[in-house]
């Protein structure tokens, strides 16, 4: 199943207390850490997502990075917003995916893109989407590392480990 995502940044970032951290240090800091965040789930899912940034309000040019495989970063141009920007691409590409899901707490923005595989998702249900995959990827990883550990075991004859076996169990009062 083909699923993408378009992600009002901005919307997700002042839905955070993380985000709003960091941005308070600097935009780029809660941008570059969203992509990453997103970049990171769709990696693992391999859904393919839009992180789109207003800028509509500078003179400069709209700016698309591809970040990896399954993500493109997006900065607006000069008079063009996140909403507008992101209407237009899922009337694009709809057909395309089985399912978009559109990011965002602009209520218009969501009645005007919604359809039968066109979905509202909310920036503070996406940021538990975002926290359940990571917690479930870091589980995965616990469980690939402690299965693939090395014992002292896999070295010795069976025979030196059936004695070293008996030895801790007389050892042990039993």
């Amino acid at each position: 199943m083909r699923t993408a995502y378009f992600v009002d940044g901005y919307n997700v970032i002042h839905s955070s207390s993380l985000f709003r951290g960091l941005l308070r240090r600097g935009a780029g800091r809660a941008q570059e850490e969203l992509a990453r965040q997103v970049m990171d789930f769709c990696n693992a899912g391999k859904a393919d997502a839009w992180v789109v940034f207003d800028a509509y309000r500078r003179n400069d040019r709209r700016m698309v990075e591809r970040l990896g495989t399954h993500v493109r970063m997006v900065v607006t141009g000069a008079g063009e917003t996140a909403d507008c920007f992101i209407e237009e691409s899922v009337a694009r590409i709809r057909g395309h995916y089985d399912y978009v899901y559109v990011v965002t707490f602009d209520y218009s923005q969501v009645l005007t893109v919604l359809d039968e595989h066109t979905l509202p998702r909310s920036p503070h249900l996406f940021l538990q989407e975002l926290h359940r995959a990571r917690s479930r990827r870091r589980q995965e990883y616990q469980m690939a590392a402690a299965a693939s550990r090395v014992r002292l075991t896999d070295y010795l004859s069976p025979d030196t480990v059936k004695r070293l076996r008996d030895m801790a169990y007389r050892t042990s009062g039993r």
